[in-house]
């Protein structure tokens, strides 16, 4: 998953969570249908400095926010020390070199407070005095049956009662890692398909693709391999204004590799 949100992708995230069509957001703010699309969609698309503060001022959100200055939607007017951080941690936060929208989203997740209450109940000994409990009673069943009985080792029922055991630590690494697997899971779900997600296809998949595409085609050989590049880009061949294609068309032609191919 990306370290960071494009301002299409912000701007699109934010339509959605406001639920609402690019038609009614176009008649809330009075900015064009087809700007607001174009917006969403393309990355080199720059934004007039008064549709950029329309959209900041509806969505709720600081125009640094957008532009990608910084990752808090609203003006970080907030204490740190309402956070309940160490100086060690915040340095961390601040110059840390991993992906901080990835422990955001780990952090926001509705089971992430178990996972914390879990870690919390394992450091802070709390269910040891339960546990050891539960294992004084399998030790006081043991002995009446070894005083009765007399067992071998290895009889079922000498087996049953070692199985009944609790090995704290064991008990909850598989906790915790039951509920750090729950947050990763959704997190994985939510970032299928995006780029920077490993795809699904395999190669051969992808080159099969990729010769469908070039068979079924109509067109020159240039526009065939230029409709093959957009595929590949993820870009929509048939929206590409057509005196870009010729731009593109041109440049192909150019090629000493596959002079004449092109022609």
């Amino acid at each position: 998953m990306k370290c960071k949100l494009t301002l299409p992708e912000k701007l699109k995230d934010l339509r959605v969570e406001h639920g609402l069509s690019l038609e009614q957001l176009a008649d809330a703010t009075k900015i064009s249908r087809s700007a607001l699309g174009t917006y969403e969609t393309d990355e080199t698309r720059e934004i007039g400095g008064e549709n950029l503060r329309t959209l900041a001022e509806y969505y709720h959100v600081s125009a640094d926010y957008l532009l990608g200055i910084t990752d808090t939607k609203k003006a970080a007017d907030a204490d740190l020390s309402v956070l309940n951080l160490d100086d060690d941690t915040v340095e961390l936060l601040k110059n840390g070199h991993f992906n901080h929208r990835l422990l955001c989203e780990i952090i926001k997740h509705p089971a992430f407070e178990k996972y914390m209450a879990d870690i919390e109940i394992y450091v802070n000994g709390i269910a040891t005095s339960q546990i050891h409990t539960l294992n004084s009673l399998v030790d006081f069943a043991r002995q009446q049956v070894m005083e009765n009985y007399h067992p071998d080792e290895e009889e079922f029922a000498q087996r049953e009662l070692n199985a009944c055991y609790v090995n704290e630590y064991e008990f909850f690494r598989h906790v915790i890692q039951s509920d750090l697997g729950e947050i990763i899971k959704d997190l994985r779900k939510s970032h299928a398909g995006e780029t920077e997600t490993a795809p699904t296809t395999s190669i051969v998949e992808d080159i099969k693709s990729d010769l469908e595409t070039y068979k079924n085609f109509k067109g020159s050989h240039a526009e065939k391999d230029f409709a093959l590049m957009c595929k590949r880009r993820g870009i929509n061949y048939s929206k590409v204004p057509d005196d870009e294609k010729m731009v593109v068309m041109r440049f192909l032609r150019r090629s000493k590799n596959f002079k004449g191919y092109y022609d």
